[in-house]
């Protein structure tokens, strides 16, 4: 995320800007003379937690309208209303900053296979099969596990 803040920083300069808006589910605040990352209104799409990090510094240059909003209907509707064609536009469910590739294949390249955590999947204490490694799982995930089982399971 740094990398990514560090760019929209430098085109701020560039074009003379003052803020760096982006899309992201989050919001910040002001405490003790310092700026924060918090979350999201809408806490089913909060993005705080992947902020979290950034350097206080760009916090201070950003702003998170979407962090305001409690759901995704009234911030498709204000695009729509503004005649912005992403109104339609079918939500993104990748990480953002790596632009179409798999995240799996980035973890894979960026992570020594020695050091993936590999696992099972397990259903009530029953294991379903072998998993890739904890590192190419999140909380809530339900795509793409593969386990053959009859139903939908969830990543918890």
């Amino acid at each position: 995320e740094y990398a990514k803040f560090r760019y929209l920083f430098e085109q701020m300069q560039k074009h003379n800007a003052d803020k760096i808006a982006t899309g992201h589910y989050a919001r910040k605040t002001f405490k003790n003379g310092h700026w924060f990352i918090a979350k999201a209104t809408n806490l089913k799409k909060d993005q705080s937690y992947y902020l979290s990090l950034l350097d206080e510094f760009y916090i201070g240059l950003s702003e998170f309208p979407l962090g305001e909003f409690a759901s995704k209907y009234q911030v498709r509707k204000i695009a729509e209303e503004l005649g912005l064609e992403v109104f339609g536009k079918k939500d993104s469910q990748d990480v953002c900053f790596l632009e179409g590739e798999d995240y799996r294949e980035y973890l894979s390249k960026k992570i020594p296979s020695d050091k993936i955590k590999k696992g099972n999947f397990i259903y009530k204490g029953e294991i379903l099969k072998e998993h890739e490694g904890v590192e190419f799982y999140t909380v809530g995930q339900r795509k793409g596990l593969k386990t053959g089982f009859h139903k939908p399971l969830y990543v918890v």
